[in-house]
């Protein structure tokens, strides 16, 4: 929520379409958490050698995180990803 739209009252409705300007900054925020636990959680299984089942599950569960993320945004934030084959 802006600032123009709270007072000393509490919080005035936004208008309609309004998007708010740190909306976009929150949900970067949310995907570099998410791109920090791809780094760790990755590099970290890859260390031990003859563990593919627990590479697969981190993956698995990071993939979940990132479309879990994907279906929470806004629709004006919203992104479509296109994979081309």
């Amino acid at each position: 929520m802006d600032d123009e739209y709270i007072n000393e009252g509490g919080a005035m409705p936004m208008p309609e379409g309004h998007i708010p300007q740190l909306a976009p900054a929150v949900q970067l925020a949310m995907l570099i958490r998410i791109n920090c636990a791809v780094s760790e959680r990755l590099f970290c299984v890859a260390k031990g050698r003859g563990q593919r089942g627990r590479y697969v599950d981190a993956v698995s569960a990071l993939e979940k995180e990132l479309k879990d993320w994907k279906d929470r945004l806004p629709d004006y934030i919203s992104i479509t990803f296109v994979i081309h084959h």
